[in-house]
C-alpha cells in the first residue's frame, strides 16, 4: 500500500476538486480514484482498525454522493463536501497517532 498519509492528503484533493466539479467526466474521474484509494485501504485493511476503514469509507462516500455516484439521502453537494472534510479531520487525526505510535 501507499503511504495511508498521502492517500488521505490526495482524498482531500478528490474533495476539493467534487466541490469544484461541473462535468460529467471530472465527476466519473473523482468517483473512480476515490474507488481506487478505497480499494488501497481495503486491501490492507488488516493494517487499520475499524474506525479508520470507518472514516475513509466515509470520506468516499460523501465524495461520491457529491458528485452524484452514490445517493445522497436528500442532501445536497455542499452538505457532503461539509461532512467529508469532517471525516478527513477525523482520519487525518487517526492517522498521524498510528504514524507516532508505530
Amino acid at each position: 500500500m501507499n503511504d495511508p498519509i498521502l492517500l488521505a492528503t490526495k482524498l482531500n484533493e478528490l474533495v476539493q476538486l467534487a466541490s469544484e466539479a461541473s462535468t460529467g467526466f471530472e465527476q466519473a474521474a473523482i468517483y473512480s480514484a476515490c474507488s481506487s484509494i478505497w480499494k488501497e485501504f481495503e486491501e490492507s485493511g488488516e493494517q487499520f482498525d475499524g474506525y479508520i476503514m470507518e472514516k475513509v469509507l466515509g470520506v468516499c462516500y460523501h465524495i461520491k454522493a457529491a458528485v452524484g455516484y452514490d445517493v445522497t439521502n436528500g442532501h445536497n453537494k455542499s452538505s457532503h463536501i461539509s461532512w467529508a472534510y469532517g471525516e478527513l479531520m477525523t482520519l487525518d487525526n487517526l492517522l498521524e497517532e498510528r504514524s507516532r505510535n508505530v
